[in-house]
């Protein structure tokens, strides 16, 4: 080649070396400007059917309205089964507001003396748990309170599966209760022979429900109506749970100026029998309850449409809900309750203005017996028939008529700023006590009413989730096709282009 050929083809190549130059850093460039970009606008996706991935809108409202910092510090083991579930599910948490949320990891094996030192302070029984804090105040999170297994392969020798991952309502629960600002008070009446959550017997344990109440932040007192003549300052919810004998006279009236003034009442009714004998008591609540809407009966509930097998005819099982806030989310997944023992509870006519709805309800086959008897039971002409209500809830404006009435009646001045008051009445309390409040959404239903009695929407709606699991099988000619696809197919056809296209660049 003659140097002047040399010269002539010189410009080219620095001009093809320049443009080489120039698309590499143009490339570096895009690369660096996405990934600045990518963390300027950080953004998740979530391609699951179920959303599992998600966040709800009410742990969504809660996180990005912190006002303090809030630190989660994951002490379970990688090895154990949550560990996945949980370590997502804390990047959804930080990812959902970075400003206020750090994820802190603790070792126990690289940092043990300050493991040990937080285990120790904390009491906590059991190292796997999830600690939430906020300004020194903690709050810890077992690993068992964040699953739910099914155990019914291990009786084959299997290992046991997720059955559900309530991790969120947790965590968005130990948050809530680190940056709220005061605790919602709520009183149980005493005196006339309630199960109260200070006092539960074995045959009707409440200590679960204590502990989900304690979850979502409530401040736990009693009330004894008959000394003390008005609610305790500071309550935001009264509770009547199962009373087997009659209010007084005095003692309703108390009930309509707290109603009156805008308070929030919950009332857990249980059919209830006179001394020796099959009558049902009367504890004298159903003409008050009757002046706000809710008609209530001594009787038992039997519903043949739900009932549940190895049970008594008295058990129902049922996903017949309403459309109002408390079961909307059950209504929407038909998750199902378990009562047991009810007494009727349906809506009626109220005072002008009053919101009544129905929250569950019983099958047309049911009927409200009232001739219970150890020879068995079955529907007369005394008894209601169904669809029978099995709980109520009514919501009164501050102002409404029957307000101003019962102020005229008990002789106090009728409050014109008081709020929205609120009352729920269930037929039935079996459904949150130890025994039954793990069956389907009880423990959800029970919490919810607390929650939207106490104007706590915001922890409404947060369930469980069922962890996704997709499982592909294949016949093993499958496999062996697939195997011969992925590793033979693919790459010799790439090295065959390569060959080919080498080929004709030389011709």
């Amino acid at each position: 080649m003659s140097p002047n050929e040399t010269k002539s083809q010189r410009p080219g190549a620095i001009a093809q070396g320049s443009l080489l130059t120039a698309g590499v850093v143009v490339v570096l460039a895009l690369f660096a400007l996405v990934n600045y970009l990518g963390l300027r606008h950080y953004e998740r996706f979530d391609w699951t059917g179920s959303d599992i991935y998600t966040l709800s809108e009410k742990s969504e409202k809660i996180v990005q309205g912190l006002d303090r910092d809030v630190q989660l510090i994951v002490l379970l083991d990688p090895s154990a089964p949550s560990y996945a579930q949980v370590d997502e599910l804390v990047d959804r948490y930080v990812a959902a507001n970075p400003a206020r949320i750090v994820r802190r990891d603790l070792d126990r094996a690289k940092s043990a003396l300050e493991f040990q030192q937080l285990v120790a302070d904390l009491g906590i029984e059991s190292a796997n748990t999830l600690v939430i804090e906020s300004e020194g105040d903690k709050r810890v999170v077992n690993q068992y309170e964040l699953v739910e297994y099914d155990y019914s392969a291990a009786q084959m020798g299997g290992s046991p599966k997720i059955k559900e991952f309530k991790g969120e309502q947790e965590i968005t629960s130990a948050i809530l209760s680190l940056v709220e600002a005061e605790k919602p008070k709520v009183v149980f009446t005493i005196g006339h022979g309630e199960t109260t959550l200070e006092g539960s017997t074995s045959q009707r344990s409440l200590s679960e429900a204590r502990r989900l109440l304690g979850r979502d932040n409530f401040e736990i007192d009693t009330w004894q109506s008959l000394d003390e003549p008005a609610v305790p300052e500071g309550t935001d919810l009264v509770v009547i749970s199962a009373p087997t004998t009659r209010f007084t006279p005095p003692e309703l009236e108390s009930l309509s100026r707290w109603v009156g003034d805008g308070g929030r009442l919950l009332v857990f009714l249980e059919p209830s029998f006179e001394a020796g004998t099959t009558a049902l008591k009367d504890v004298g609540l159903s003409e008050w309850l009757a002046a706000y809407g809710i008609e209530t009966a001594r009787n038992v509930v039997i519903d043949p449409g739900a009932s549940v097998a190895f049970f008594g005819p008295d058990t129902i099982y049922t996903d017949a809900f309403g459309s109002h806030p408390v079961v909307e989310s059950l209504a929407q997944t038909r998750a199902p309750v378990m009562l047991a023992g009810a007494t009727s509870v349906n809506a009626g006519e109220g005072p002008e203005g009053a919101q009544i709805e129905a929250l569950v309800s019983t099958t047309d086959q049911a009927w409200g017996e009232t001739n219970v008897s150890e020879e068995g039971v079955a529907q007369d002409a005394e008894d209601l028939s169904g669809p029978l209500g099995l709980a109520v809830a009514v919501a009164l404006g501050g102002n409404s008529e029957h307000t101003a009435a019962n102020s005229e009646t008990d002789g106090s001045e009728s409050d014109e700023s008081a709020g929205e008051s609120r009352i729920v009445v269930f037929g039935d309390l079996d459904f949150a006590t130890d025994s039954l409040l793990a069956q389907g959404a009880n423990s959800l239903l029970f919490v919810n009413t607390f929650n939207w009695l106490v104007e706590r929407e915001e922890l409404i709606e947060i369930e469980g989730r069922m962890p996704e699991q997709t499982q592909l099988t294949m016949a093993s000619g499958e496999i062996y096709s697939l195997g011969a696809v992925v590793l033979l197919l693919m790459p010799g056809s790439a090295l065959f282009l390569g060959i080919w296209i080498a080929l004709r660049r030389r011709r």
